[in-house]
């Protein structure tokens, strides 16, 4: 029987996860197991290799170093199932292997280089893969995602670039804020979170116009470079009663999740950075995720939002709770405010 310990975080509890002797047997099997179907298919027949594949990228890499088992999992490099390509680059990239780190940035652009499918927009599932891993990234990796910008409606490779070190990124993207709105806006947006201005008027100007395709990147973006002008724009689509909620753009698809979202947003990003509230980051968190849900009314087509800025909230959306902490968490907290949540209630 095999075992790797578990990443220990300093916490009292510890877990050893552990695996049969026969585990490599066992994981070539599953892997060859979809071999014949696994290229020209949208999703799995068998769940077997793809839960082998999760199994190398975030359990035992180690194997990924023997040759037979690399090359099943190259293979999948190339599969029409994003999960598979996910997969195998992450478990290429945990052993050090530079084809992990360039087919993850492949899994993020609109049309990929080797399956030649055009890819979701709206999933984020590569960007969300990607942006973990941000710090490896290689020129190639930041050229490509780059390029790929200019087809809109990319967001989410304005966040992946924006967590570069500001060497990398920052005069990448400078000369991008004359190109056309769908350009400019995120490289704006990837400029206001390494806290520079220089796109500021483009992102003022978002918020103005309350352009529903960018005015997301506008609201968080302002909200790292915060001036007077700036904080009024933010405390504006705090109010349920502003136009922008009003809106809708069909061709975009801003529907009322995405407001709630820009909402919620906005409230969190505005107490962080209004001089007169001047909330904690704790404070803010626990005012708007870690109370009880508060009182409800409802605006249109179904969308429920919170009744005042100082009721605690969680939004509701069919049966789950949707409540956008985790951006949040990373763009604001420091370790002493992680350390905080992370204690137990009533924890002395």
């Amino acid at each position: 029987m095999g075992s790797v310990p578990a990443i220990d975080d300093g916490a009292a509890f510890k877990m050893t996860i552990s695996w049969p002797e026969n585990i490599r047997e066992l994981v070539i099997k599953a892997l060859v197991s979809e071999s014949s179907n696994k290229k020209g298919r949208m999703g799995f027949s068998r769940p077997e290799a793809v839960l082998a594949l999760n199994y190398l990228a975030t359990v035992n890499p180690s194997l990924v170093h023997e040759e037979e088992i690399r090359e099943l999992v190259i293979e999948y490099l190339g599969s029409h199932a994003l999960g598979y390509r996910n997969f195998a680059a992450m478990a290429l990239h945990a052993i050090g292997d530079p084809l992990g780190i360039l087919n993850l940035t492949y899994n993020c652009l609109g049309t990929h280089p080797i399956t030649k499918q055009n890819q979701p927009r709206s999933s984020g599932w590569g960007d969300g893969y990607l942006i973990r891993r941000a710090h490896c990234m290689t020129d190639e990796c930041i050229d490509l995602l780059l390029r790929d910008m200019r087809n809109p409606p990319n967001y989410l490779h304005a966040d992946v670039l924006s967590t570069l070190p500001p060497e990398r990124i920052i005069n990448r993207v400078l000369p991008l804020l004359d190109q056309p709105l769908q350009i400019a806006a995120q490289a704006a947006y990837v400029l206001a979170m390494q806290g520079r201005d220089e796109g500021r008027a483009v992102l003022e100007q978002i918020a103005e116009a309350m352009n529903l395709r960018y005015i997301e990147l506008a609201i968080i973006g302002l909200s790292h470079i915060p001036n007077q002008h700036a904080v009024e724009l933010i405390r504006g689509f705090t109010d349920p009663k502003h136009p922008v909620f009003g809106k809708s753009d069909h061709e975009f698809g801003v529907d009322w999740l995405s407001k709630k979202e820009l909402l919620t947003k906005s409230r969190q990003r505005f107490l962080m950075v209004d001089s007169d509230t001047g909330a904690p980051f704790v404070e803010v968190m626990r005012r708007l995720y870690l109370l009880p849900p508060a009182r409800e009314w409802k605006v249109g087509a179904g969308v429920t939002i919170p009744a005042s800025l100082v009721a605690p909230q969680l939004f509701e959306a069919g049966t789950y709770c949707v409540t956008w902490a985790p951006d949040f968490i990373a763009e604001f907290s420091t370790d002493s405010d992680r350390r905080e949540l992370r204690r137990p209630p009533g924890f002395q």
